[in-house]
């Protein structure tokens, strides 16, 4: 483990030798993703704040495009940690840096109010969350094609949310828009399918027709449309 640690350290004092700032700061992502993906919580705190500081003071007088990915990929990590506030704080400094990039990034702008949706949902602020996934939905809809896999996330996160507001029928309804976006894309991603049949099941569970859940969570897609 500490030879681990001790290879990232010259890992990232060779990129500090040798290359400039911006690289630098993307190796640093790059380890804070590893560290995160192997639950060294701590060591990826370090890595993202380490990056972001990098990123916030490279010249220019608009944010640099790698400073939206490393703050919201810190807000989701501050949030699994339990630091609420500091999460939303560093989501919305994500969402403020993608509307100022010239020209601008709506897709990454979307995808960072996706991020601050799931995280208003997770603390239970399903009004706030939704509000932000349906923005995040007609951002989705307006710059991406129709029939990208992209929509069919947009729709199945935001019907989450409204199954966790009780709202079950149009929770259903958004599921089945992500499950017709699949099929007519002809995706067959199995990661997405098996996502969306777990959501419709959970829309089930969550209304008591436990039969429909358990029919959707054990059954293929195939099987029913």
């Amino acid at each position: 483990y500490s030879l681990g640690r001790t290879k990232e350290a010259l890992e990232i004092r060779e990129r500090r030798l040798q290359a400039p700032h911006r690289d630098i700061a993307a190796c640093l992502l790059t380890l804070a993703s590893r560290a995160a993906g192997r639950q060294d919580t701590e060591r990826a705190r370090v890595l993202y704040g380490e990056a972001r500081t990098m990123l916030e003071a490279l010249p220019g007088e608009r944010p640099d495009p790698m400073l939206v990915e490393a703050l919201r990929s810190e807000a989701i990590l501050q949030h699994g940690l339990g630091f609420n506030d500091h999460a939303l704080s560093l989501v919305d400094a994500s969402i403020a840096a993608a509307s100022a990039q010239r020209p601008p990034d709506p897709i990454s702008e979307t995808a960072s109010l996706m991020v601050r949706g799931w995280l208003l949902q997770d603390m239970g602020r399903f009004e706030e969350a939704e509000a932000h996934l349906q923005r995040a939905l007609a951002m989705t809809q307006t710059h991406y094609p129709p029939g990208h896999p992209r929509l069919g996330e947009a729709w199945h996160t935001l019907a989450l949310c409204l199954k966790d507001r009780g709202e079950f029928d149009e929770a259903e309804a958004a599921v089945r828009q992500a499950i017709a976006i699949l099929r007519a894309a002809d995706f067959s991603d199995e990661r997405y399918r098996t996502s969306y049949h777990d959501g419709l099941a959970m829309v089930h569970a969550d209304k008591g027709d436990w039969k429909t859940a358990l029919r959707f969570a054990q059954s293929s897609f195939e099987g029913y449309w």
